[in-house]
């Protein structure tokens, strides 16, 4: 039968005592062929593209991460690019009706390494999680004012930069050790757009960066999206997540305001956003309980927010 259109014409006979026969007919609904994963789904070393397609046509086919999470409708060209262990759906809709849906698991190995900081030995965990390969743990690096740059190499400012460019939560010395320093930020100049100046741009060993904003997101899409990072990301041993991928999140806290908060964790990342008047600084903070990892913008007028880094690989 056409899978094309949504309903077919059928004849059919009917015999009663009145007539010999009689000839009719009648629409009747074809059925939407559920769409196929191709590969099907197992167990791989590498990035895969699956193409999800289905026999019906003139249809519009929509995915999702396992059940509970929103449908999406495909790309046009029916491809994913997977890279991240997950079970995904795909079901075909045409106006008010939809075939069965469709399911195919794709398993791929975390694959955690190390990393030596050549400026004072310190041995970092990494991990790699879909494309990007962090740090699985906060940097530790101590700096001091002779052995750090503004970004970008600009030097104009740079005097005018806090003295003091880390912190330890709670000026407590064992809290560096355990969760990293609390770098520093600074704003030097509304009228450059590159106007943040501060160590944390500058902590990162050579080979590797402050994170972005697109990463933290293509981090949080890859473990599930944001009903789940809090879980999947944070410490089952100093938290209260599973740490299912090894990316260790810890309770390291933040100084903002004159102030320390160590009922969470926040981290620096490296966009900036200005409102014609103000520049503020963005950063990735989560809290505890298993809420999502949250985006926030801090204004230039604070000077002294401090956070924790994670370094992200620079693209090989």
């Amino acid at each position: 039968a056409p899978s094309d259109i949504d309903t077919m014409s059928v004849s059919y006979w009917v015999r009663n005592e009145r007539a010999d026969s009689v000839s009719s007919s009648a629409s009747l609904p074809i059925e939407i062929a559920s769409p196929e994963f191709s590969p099907g789904g197992g167990n791989f070393d590498s990035a895969q593209t699956v193409i999800v397609r289905s026999a019906s046509t003139n249809v519009l086919i929509q995915v999702r991460r396992g059940e509970g999470s929103d449908w999406a409708a495909l790309a046009s060209d029916g491809k994913l690019v997977l890279q991240t262990s997950m079970t995904w759906e795909a079901k075909v809709v045409r106006g008010n009706r939809e075939s069965a849906v469709s399911s195919a698991s794709f398993q791929f190995p975390v694959i955690k390494g190390q990393f030596t900081d050549a400026r004072d030995g310190r041995v970092y965990k990494t991990v790699k999680i879909g494309g990007l390969v962090w740090m699985a743990e906060n940097l530790k690096w101590i700096p001091d004012s002779a052995n750090w740059n503004c970004m970008n190499s600009q030097t104009a400012g740079c005097s005018s930069l806090p003295q003091v460019n880390w912190k330890c939560l709670n000026n407590d010395t064992a809290n560096c050790d355990k969760f990293g320093p609390l770098y520093g930020e600074s704003f030097v100049s509304l009228a450059d757009s590159n106007s943040f100046h501060g160590v944390a741009w500058t902590v990162c060993p050579s080979g590797w960066h402050l994170s972005h904003l697109a990463e933290w997101d293509s981090l949080i899409a890859e473990v599930g999206g944001a009903s789940v990072v809090a879980t999947e990301l944070k410490s089952k041993t100093d938290w209260d997540g599973t740490d299912e991928f090894g990316f260790n999140a810890l309770r390291g806290g933040w100084y903002v305001n004159q102030g320390f908060t160590s009922g969470g964790a926040s981290w620096h990342f490296q966009e900036s956003k200005n409102d014609g008047s103000h520049y503020y600084q963005g950063y990735v903070e989560a809290y505890d309980g298993l809420g999502p990892f949250g985006v926030g913008w801090e204004g230039y007028m604070t000077l002294d927010g401090f956070r924790s880094v994670r370094c992200v690989q620079d693209s090989l």
